[in-house]
């Protein structure tokens, strides 16, 4: 069988992107025909050319490739799938061989406006965007500022003077949310941002979530477990965007030519943590819970450990969990730890008894009857035929 030959062209170390490379690695599993040469560094025309002296007959690329880089792949026409790739140089005006997937900003925006208004209903609101020249980021500005209004809710609006974060904004960022009126709902455009507004915010002596809640995008792991107090993102479903990318790509390598389009990536769920934290006791209570599980939940841990981290006794914890979620700890904890059993089956090729070792299962039997249960297939039927749709396999969990 001879495999076709593909580069993907990813920076692992970023959360998304590592979610991107395990979803066309679940394809790549699943279908076994192609040979993978992953680039982690930034793209530039020397590694384009090595790429292309190994036989690349196809490329899966990110926001990493030099100016030259991208002139290149523009006249030499290889099919090509880019992902959420915001400066595109001369491959702007390629028409053939090319399919931009793009995270659902309209999506991302309605999802914010929903959680906003029917889970926190606060009297006022406001958006901070990334900058001007992210058209995603414009996006969720206009979308979300519609949604509002169509509740009959007004909308702040501040834009970023740069791309990123808040360095040259900082005197008149300040002002502006000092003027805003509280208790306020703040949806900011992107992780790397609003890790800036929360430290400003500090600085400022402005009480997070009291005074402001603030939610944002990506799910940027190490930051949003990292800020105080934790980070509430949208997690768009980077890992299904890989899994879309690889199967699209190997389309474009199976035709002759194929008209440029562009294909939206959907999002996955909301991780709630701390900066939209309840303002109750019982609330922030079962939020500390809840982050406490999904950072720990694989390592072994049990209702005691959680009631323990919270400082309450078992039968409390408990309680207050079926008070504020509807179920126990325990059906969480079990949750969590079977999604990161059906990942690492949808992208690993690790024998079953490490995958239950890995996430906190003892009992590899046990863990077999779990998850059928939850998923209705066994673990290797799940392996050798569930499509990779994250989204579609918490919904279906039945514990």
């Amino acid at each position: 069988m001879n495999l076709k030959r593909v580069v993907v062209a990813l920076r692992t170390g970023y959360q998304d992107q590592s979610d991107r490379f395990d979803g066309i690695m679940s394809w790549v599993l699943q279908h076994n025909c192609w040979e993978v040469k992953l680039v982690r560094d930034k793209m530039n025309s020397d590694v384009l050319e090595h790429a292309l002296e190994w036989g690349a007959q196809g490329m899966i690329v990110s926001n990493q490739l030099s100016p030259r880089a991208l002139a290149i792949l523009a006249d030499i026409k290889m099919p090509l799938v880019t992902m959420d790739m915001r400066e595109p140089g001369a491959l702007k005006d390629r028409k053939t061989n090319i399919i931009d997937l793009v995270t659902d900003s309209k999506e991302v925006a309605r999802l914010a406006a929903e959680y906003f208004l029917q889970k926190l209903d606060y009297p006022n609101y406001a958006f901070i965007g990334a900058s001007s020249e992210w058209e995603w980021s414009k996006i969720r500005e206009r979308e979300f500022v519609a949604a509002l209004k169509k509740s009959g809710r007004n909308c702040a609006v501040y834009t970023m003077a740069t791309k990123f974060g808040v360095a040259g904004d900082q005197h008149d960022l300040s002002r502006w949310m000092q003027g805003l009126p509280k208790p306020l709902a703040l949806f900011v455009a992107c992780d790397r941002c609003a890790h800036d507004v929360l430290d400003l915010c500090h600085k400022e002596h402005i009480r997070i979530p009291e005074e402001i809640a603030v939610l944002s995008v990506d799910n940027e792991v190490m930051i949003c477990t990292r800020t105080h107090p934790t980070l509430t993102s949208i997690q768009p479903d980077f890992e299904m965007g890989g899994y879309q990318a690889a199967d699209l790509l190997n389309r474009m390598l199976n035709a002759k030519s194929t008209e440029r389009r562009r294909v939206l990536v959907p999002v996955k769920r909301i991780v709630e943590r701390g900066s939209t934290a309840p303002c109750c006791t019982v609330g922030r209570l079962v939020q500390r819970a809840c982050e406490f599980i999904e950072e720990k939940a694989c390592e072994g841990i049990g209702v005691e450990d959680v009631a323990h981290y919270l400082n309450v006794s078992r039968s409390l914890a408990d309680l207050r969990f079926r008070q504020v979620k509807g179920q126990s700890i325990l059906s969480v904890i079990q949750t969590v730890r079977l999604e990161h059993v059906a990942r690492l089956l949808r992208t690993t090729t690790l024998p079953i008894k490490d995958i239950g070792e890995l996430c906190g299962f003892g009992n590899e039997n046990y863990l077999k009857q779990r998850f059928k249960k939850s998923f209705g297939v066994t673990m290797r039927e799940y392996r050798k035929n569930a499509p990779c749709n994250p989204a579609v396999l918490r919904n279906n969990l039945q514990l």
